[in-house]
């Protein structure tokens, strides 16, 4: 399980990040509830490519050697080149029940559950913690061990009083284990959920900080709970039809059917998207979310990343080839690689001849080998014939442990480094980003000195 282990916490990882970047950018509640986390997939494993060497024949076409079998080349091995995320949680409403009151200062106890939902007093740092909507009983305690299930209701954090509830993460957490975990026993989702909710803390812990900065700096006249319903309203006329849409859901009772065994329900959402809304607002007064980068600066850190801009050569190639254990002898396997030589020469097509008589990986498919790196084969002489071959021109013989080979480049690029205008937009982005992430921990900790933070469960360390 440790792949598993270390898959699920580096995508727990790239939430916070993500859903930080989101906000930063003012791009929560639709673009936050809509995004996806496909960037993370696994690349393919590539197909086997094998060690070869090179023997000339004739110069105009492929012929039988006079003087017997060719010799084999040195032994070798193939090479063997594998739903929507919110980027916040939904907070629960108050419906009565225990009163806790948070710490005067940031300290982590490890300790720590509880269950239901809640909404803290603005001002004076208490939260009404009551009964989350799986119903269990809400308690302050010793919380899950490393690895362990947690409960809905736990109190993970208290922020300004306010509880964050493992119920207000398990929409996020399902969709992780779902997308990185398919088909888990429920016995490992329960005990990698810890894990999950470990990693996802800190995330939660800093938008409620933002939420209750916000709630205790309205302007005069205004109530959270008066903007919060004109939010709600817009939630539903704008956002719950994108959602649906997305969803596949035909109405609001499918769609929160659809929620509800992710853990959430449609109050939540809408609760938690009107928050998003409302804190995006107040943070673009108060936070830089469009710094300005020069050209200069862009130019230094094109110049500081300049090998992350190199380009190795590469081709695409195409390829012939016979098998020495599917022919009786290697002079029948000589003699077939000629025959296949002579028939694209003379005018055939070297797919159809690959699909139909070739042995090699790719013969399925026209003995087509897509774009291949140079130097990341393991016979060098291959390697080094797949890069010095005229484009289109068929190459000699080439013998390996396994067959005789007979191969072509269709395209070529060579080793380069890509010039600045072609990355400076990526780069401008880069740069955008990396001061919003400043600017936005920044603000973070300036909170954190005047909102106490209490951590009930230890986050998990980078």
């Amino acid at each position: 399980m440790a792949g598993a282990f270390l898959s699920v916490i580096q995508m727990a990882e790239y939430c916070l990040g993500h859903g930080r970047r989101l906000l930063q950018q003012g791009r929560v509640g639709v673009m936050a509830s809509l995004c996806c986390l496909g960037c993370l997939a696994n690349p393919a494993v590539a197909e086997a490519v094998q060690e070869l060497k090179p023997r000339p024949t004739s110069d105009s076409y492929f012929v039988q050697p006079k003087n017997g079998a060719p010799k084999i080349g040195p032994n070798s091995t193939p090479e063997k080149s594998a739903g929507s995320v919110p980027d916040a949680a939904p907070s629960s409403q108050p419906e009565g029940g225990l009163s806790t009151t948070g710490a005067g200062s940031e300290r982590k106890t490890g300790e720590g559950n509880s269950a239901g939902s809640a909404e803290g007093d603005s001002g004076a740092g208490k939260a009404t913690v009551t009964k989350p909507e799986s119903g269990a009983a809400a308690t302050v305690g010793t919380s899950a061990a490393a690895g362990e299930a947690f409960q809905p209701g736990q109190v993970v954090a208290l922020v300004g009083g306010e509880p964050i509830f493992v119920a207000d993460m398990l929409l996020e957490i399902n969709q992780i284990l779902d997308k990185y975990m398919p088909g888990a026993p429920p016995e490992v989702r329960q005990r990698e959920q810890g894990n999950v909710v470990r990693a996802l803390v800190n995330k939660y812990v800093e938008q409620r900080l933002m939420a209750v900065d916000t709630k205790r700096n309205l302007p005069d006249k205004v109530t959270w709970e008066g903007i919060t319903q004109q939010a709600e309203k817009d939630f539903d006329k704008k956002a719950l039809p994108l959602l649906m849409e997305k969803s596949g859901a035909k109405t609001p009772a499918e769609y929160d059917a659809n929620l509800r065994v992710m853990g959430s329900s449609l109050r939540k959402m809408r609760q938690s998207w009107s928050e998003e809304q409302i804190i995006r607002y107040f943070i673009s007064q108060k936070v830089q979310t469009e710094p300005t980068v020069t050209r200069d600066e862009m130019l230094a850190e094109y110049e500081a990343q300049r090998a992350e801009y190199h380009r190795l050569a590469r081709c695409r190639w195409e390829e012939l080839m016979i098998r020495f254990d599917k022919c009786a002898t290697r002079e029948e396997a000589q003699a077939q690689i000629v025959e296949l030589g002579n028939q694209v020469v003379y005018g055939a097509s070297l797919a159809a001849v690959a699909e139909k008589s070739s042995h090699g990986f790719t013969a399925h498919r026209g003995g087509s080998y897509e774009w291949t790196t140079k130097g990341s084969l393991v016979n060098k002489a291959v390697d080094a014939a797949i890069f010095e071959l005229p484009l289109n021109e068929l190459s000699e013989i080439i013998e390996s442990d396994l067959g005789l080979h007979i191969v072509r480049v269709v395209e070529r690029e060579d080793d380069r480094y890509v010039p600045f205008v072609e990355v400076q937009t990526e780069i401008k982005e880069a740069l955008i980003n990396k001061k919003r992430e400043a600017n936005f921990q920044e603000h973070v900790a300036k909170l954190r000195d005047v909102i106490p933070v209490e951590y009930l469960v230890e986050p998990l360390k980078k």
